[in-house]
């Protein structure tokens, strides 16, 4: 069995995170920042790694990456492994954190070559203690 290390970065750095504490969760912010990172999508994070969307969803951001060698059935992600590499990573990163604090998760799904979905995690407020 090939073991597959997940690299996941955000492309956010340029986007501003300045609304009013009622508009955070509202649809047209969510969608207003999902396209906005959309537009640079999609984009290679390492080898085999494909970000490729973002969703805005009822009040959570679904982030979405693809595998792109392998095939379902040949992708084992251990989910416990993951919520504690994606909780890491969105508790303190400087431009997702403000989301997670104002009521917003992150999704992170992850689908084989074929977009045929794996796994998928959230990270809410209430992991970021």
């Amino acid at each position: 069995m090939r073991k597959v290390v997940l690299m996941m970065v955000m492309m956010t750095n340029s986007i501003s995170i300045t609304m009013a504490s009622d508009e955070w969760g509202s649809a047209s912010y969510l969608s207003s920042f999902a396209n906005d990172i959309n537009k640079t999508l999609p984009m290679m994070v390492d080898q085999v790694t494909e970000f490729f969307v973002v969703a805005p969803l009822d009040h959570e951001l679904d982030f979405s990456y693809r595998i792109i060698t392998l095939q379902a059935s040949q992708i084992h992600i251990d989910a416990k492994d993951l919520k504690y590499e994606r909780t890491s990573y969105v508790c303190s990163h400087p431009n997702i954190r403000p989301l997670i604090d104002k009521g917003i998760s992150a999704r992170y799904s992850y689908f084989d070559k074929n977009k045929k979905f794996v796994i998928s995690t959230v990270i809410k407020k209430s992991d970021c203690i």
